[in-house]
Formats: C-alpha cells, sequence, structure tokens
C-alpha cells in the first residue's frame, strides 16, 4: 500500500516539531550551552571572600512551573534566566545549585522550603540550596511569604547566597 505524499509531509513535519519542541517543554538541557557562575566561600585562614569561575551544561531552566527543585535532578544545577514569577511555595530537597543570570529575577510568593531530611533541627540536613551568580552579580531572589512565618524566614538555606537576596 502506497502513502499518499501529502501523509508523508506532514508526518515529517511533525517528527520534526516533536524533536524541536521538545526540549522547550521539559526545560531540561542535557548538553546545552554552558552557564557561567561564579563560586565563592570564605577562606577563613586569610579572612577575605575567595572565588572562582565555573560553568554548568547540565541543568534545569526554571520556569513559572518549576516548583520542586531536586538534587537528583539534572545534577540539582538550575538557572534563572530573564524575569522568572512563580506563583506557589518551592520545595528543595537534595543538593540544589542555583545560578542566577545576570539581570535575572527570581519572584517566588509563597517562598523558598529547603526541606529537613530528618525533621531534627539539631542536625545538618542533606538538603541544601547553594544560590550562585555570574561575573556582573545582578541576578536577583525574591522569595515572598513564607507560610506566616515573619519575612526573614521566606527563604530558608544551609549556606551563604553571594548574590543578592531580597525577602518580603
Amino acid at each position: 500500500m502506497k502513502q499518499q505524499p501529502w501523509k508523508r509531509a506532514l508526518s515529517l513535519m511533525l517528527a520534526f516539531a516533536l524533536m524541536f519542541a521538545m526540549p522547550c517543554v521539559t526545560g531540561v538541557y542535557a548538553a546545552g550551552e554552558p552557564v557561567d557562575y561564579i563560586e565563592r566561600w570564605w577562606d577563613s585562614r586569610k579572612q577575605v571572600v575567595d572565588s572562582r569561575a565555573d560553568s554548568v551544561t547540565v541543568y534545569t531552566e526554571i520556569d513559572p512551573n518549576t516548583t520542586t527543585w531536586n538534587g537528583g535532578t539534572t545534577g540539582g544545577w538550575y538557572v534563572v534566566s530573564g524575569n522568572v514569577e512563580i506563583t506557589s511555595r518551592v520545595t528543595v530537597t537534595g543538593d540544589v545549585h542555583l545560578i542566577l543570570m545576570d539581570g535575572s529575577t527570581l519572584t517566588v510568593n509563597g517562598g523558598i522550603q529547603v526541606k529537613d531530611d530528618d525533621d531534627n533541627p539539631d542536625t545538618p540536613s542533606a538538603d541544601s540550596l547553594t544560590i550562585y551568580g555570574q561575573e556582573k552579580g545582578s541576578g536577583t531572589v525574591k522569595a515572598i511569604g513564607g507560610l506566616g512565618l515573619p519575612a526573614s524566614a521566606a527563604v530558608l538555606m544551609s549556606r551563604a547566597a553571594p548574590s543578592p537576596l531580597w525577602a518580603a
């Protein structure tokens, strides 16, 4: 049975459309363009903030529906590009790394919750959120709300953030 030429052309067009649309739908980039970031830490011996530049190619790009950040997904790397507003609470599990690209703003109206893996506040948790900036350091996080907690509790992190952080 011979297939109609227009059916074959339509099939090919749909196949190509699906192939190129999938990365946009999932937001996961397995071998995407490298995203540069600056890692900063306190060197207590030198009494200075030290830093090094690095990049990542496997990450998930944050969009308004990305409300669960998991350390097991794309190595735990997430990237904010442009202005992104998430209207509900974000839950962090595992070791999560968030890169704020220069000029980007992430607004989380429900706050960001870093889960405690054993519910014991006296023991360290394996769950953490590390926020990285880029060269200009102009990315921001706005975490609003916190389930009735004070503004200072809207973002709960186990490591210091080198990029500007704002909570209301």
